[in-house]
């Protein structure tokens, strides 16, 4: 038996391919904003749980550092430029710097620098708020400074004099201190941009 299709059938044909397309694009659309606010809160849960650990790590490290006290002033100390120049910590001090605790070999260390040095290298005011400080020798570090372009001041810890003294644990610990050397701020593990301007602004 034939059925013949009518001027109708074919009228509600295109009506209906539209009527799928509209459902199928809006559900498209659904899913993808559904996705990103999922991206977003796993990312924001994810930042959440990664300051916390980082509070964790830093109070308990504070506890086996009885010299970085909050608010008390860190001891000062001779260092070596990479050029073998002596220079006091104090010297080089002249506002709220951030004091990185480092090795070139240390894949956090490197993965903070990465993110902090095209920003250092385009202010020169920022740069010279970040000191790296570190026990590793003088060929090792100039070549770390060249790889990554890093503006601010590296200073050779000769025989790790000054990270016995305050018995430094962990690459990298940052600490913040202002031009008199008084501990603002003791941040363990790497920081971001928008952690470093935080860290160092003035208050």
């Amino acid at each position: 038996m034939l059925v013949e299709a009518t001027s109708g059938d074919s009228m509600s044909r295109p009506k209906n391919i539209l009527f799928f397309s509209l459902v199928t694009a809006l559900a498209v659309c659904l899913a993808w904003i559904l996705g990103a606010e999922t991206g977003k809160l796993l990312s924001r849960d994810k930042s959440r749980s990664q300051e916390f650990t980082r509070s964790v790590l830093t109070t308990q490290l504070l506890q086996e550092m009885p010299l970085l006290v909050l608010g008390d002033t860190i001891p000062d100390h001779s260092f070596y430029m990479l050029d073998d120049s002596p220079v006091n910590l104090s010297e080089v001090l002249t506002e709220n710097t951030l004091i990185t605790f480092f090795d070139p070999t240390c894949d956090p260390c490197i993965r903070e620098i990465e993110a902090l040095a095209p920003r250092l290298v385009s202010s020169p005011t920022l740069g010279k708020r970040m000191i790296l400080i570190s026990t590793s020798d003088n060929i090792s570090l100039a070549a770390f400074q060249k790889e990554f372009n890093f503006p601010g001041t590296i200073l050779r810890d000769y025989g790790s004099a000054y990270s016995r003294m305050l018995n430094i644990k962990g690459n990298p610990l940052n600490i913040v201190v202002d031009s008199r050397r008084t501990l603002l701020r003791v941040y363990a593990g790497e920081i971001s941009n928008e952690e470093f301007d935080s860290l160092v602004r003035d208050e």
